[in-house]
């Protein structure tokens, strides 16, 4: 047997029938290609947070600021879900007099003061340039500095935004001070 024989009887090309089919399709990237295209942020995204693609997105993507995301589940999400259930179930009704999820809530800003402590040392490790953030030129200063606080509970955003949005934060550098902006979006925390 040649080697291409053995090749094809080891490998089951899937991309032959894309070949013939696609003229000029190359595995390389043809399906890199379609990746992009399947995950491309459609611009009906804005539906769902509207302040997406005009605050979010360049903020995330401005290379002069400090990105950090910050993810806090505090269990609301399961406790929205689990309410729905019984309510499919007959168990509850919908609009029961019951206590609402916000209501069953607990208080988590004090574990999450513990998290966003470790963020804020992660921050200074970054800005002090004691941690590398993989930049072309390491002694260009961050401009500012972002915090994306993702929760499944709209009090924590909402709390997270009061105590840490607009803190002037010491660079110790070029620099001596830059503002942070902490983020959030308008998710309610039932996306599971």
């Amino acid at each position: 047997r040649t080697l291409e024989a053995c090749h094809l009887c080891l490998f089951d090309d899937g991309a032959a029938e894309l070949r013939r089919n696609l003229p000029g399709f190359r595995i390389e990237t043809g399906y890199a290609c379609a990746l992009s295209n399947l995950f491309r942020l459609s611009s009906g995204a804005s539906r769902y947070e509207p302040r997406l693609f005009d605050e979010i997105l360049p903020a995330l993507h401005d290379d002069d600021n400090l990105v950090i995301s910050v993810y806090i589940r505090t269990g609301r999400t399961d406790v929205m879900i689990e309410r729905e259930i019984r309510a499919r179930r007959g168990e509850v009704k919908e609009d029961d007099e019951g206590p609402s999820p916000e209501e069953e809530e607990v208080d988590f800003t004090i574990q999450a003061s513990k998290m966003l402590k470790c963020v804020e040392s992660v921050e200074r490790r970054y800005l002090t340039g004691e941690l590398d953030a993989g930049r072309d030129d390491p002694d260009h200063a961050f401009a500012g500095v972002v915090w994306m606080v993702l929760t499944d509970s709209a009090k924590l955003k909402e709390w997270a935004t009061s105590e840490y949005d607009g803190a002037a934060v010491s660079t110790g550098g070029v620099r001596d001070v830059v503002t942070r902006r902490v983020l959030v979006t308008g998710a309610r925390g039932v996306q599971t």
